[in-house]
């Protein structure tokens, strides 16, 4: 991998992640808010129509586990749960660019 492809592949990463933990504040606010969890499960579908099938096959379940975490936890350890998601994500991410063919 070339060192900008490195460099770009970090900054989708960063990205990703910083959407995970986002989906998760956005969470604590609609849940807060009397919206329920389905609703932001589908709030979250909408905003990500038109986006890779392969790569959201990975990124949906990832949110949906935040919104859950969001919903029926508290806010102490959503950070951790975030960040561990983010982990989960990069491997799959991995996963399917190493299974691609060339």
């Amino acid at each position: 991998m070339t060192t900008d492809a490195a460099k770009s592949s970090e900054k989708e990463m960063a990205e990703i992640c910083d959407a995970i933990h986002y989906i998760g504040d956005m969470s604590l606010e609609a849940a807060a808010s009397g919206f329920s969890r389905d609703d932001m499960i589908i709030a979250v579908r909408m905003n990500t129509e038109g986006g890779d099938p392969e790569i959201l096959a990975i990124l949906h379940p990832a949110f949906d586990r935040i919104i859950e975490y969001a919903f029926f936890n508290n806010r102490f350890g959503l950070s951790d749960a975030a960040q561990r998601e983010c982990q989960v994500v990069e491997q799959l991410l991995l996963e399917l660019v190493e299974n691609e063919p060339e």
